[in-house]
């Protein structure tokens, strides 16, 4: 899940402002296309980022989040963002430092404590992933994605109760859930409760 970066366009671009609640994405790139063409801020380009990362085209995504974080380097929509394109494309350490600069401006945002543990996890830091997915999960408990990471970082760490519980937690939130349904079988079947894991 992007953040929305704030819908301060030009008037010349109120068709963009429209468009951008459509679904027409392919529309909506032409459009900002053509304004950044005739006249480039740094809104336009972070409602294209969002468009393009949207439609998984995470190279043109991180190109204009990078450009518009040289122009202003705090900006906390681009630089969450950015992280958690890189995240979707790369699991390395820089993904965790831009993730770690993203959280020194927004440490509310679940889904960046989500994208650091996952980071942490894919490193072999599971101390650090436990960390952050606990915080995830503290910000956001309704959310079954970090049930579900919180699972897996528990069942890496060999805590099998936190982790059943976890997927039991993901599971009264979405009942279809294929991890959730998955890791809490596995689980069960760990601790040999074969009439559970059913």
């Amino acid at each position: 899940m992007l953040f929305r970066s704030p819908a301060s366009l030009p008037a010349r671009q109120n068709a963009i402002a429209l468009l951008r609640t459509s679904q027409d994405r392919t529309r909506l790139l032409r459009h900002l296309d053509h304004a950044i063409a005739t006249s480039d801020t740094s809104d336009l380009r972070l409602l294209r980022a969002e468009t393009n990362a949207a439609n998984g085209n995470h190279d043109k995504a991180k190109h204009d989040y990078k450009t518009v974080l040289c122009e202003r380097p705090h900006d906390a929509t681009a630089l969450a963002n950015l992280s958690l394109v890189l995240l979707m494309s790369d699991l390395s350490e820089t993904t965790g430092i831009r993730i770690r600069r993203a959280l020194a401006l927004q440490p509310a945002q679940p889904e960046l404590h989500l994208a650091l543990a996952r980071v942490g996890h894919a490193g072999d830091r599971i101390d650090d992933a436990g960390r952050a997915i606990r915080t995830a999960a503290a910000l956001a408990p309704d959310l079954a994605r970090i049930q579900v990471v919180r699972a897996g970082i528990a069942d890496v760490a060999g805590d099998n109760d936190v982790a059943v519980r976890s997927y039991g937690r993901a599971l009264s939130l979405e009942p279809d859930n294929r991890l959730a349904l998955g890791g809490r079988a596995k689980g069960l079947a760990d601790r040999c409760d074969f009439d559970r894991a059913d």
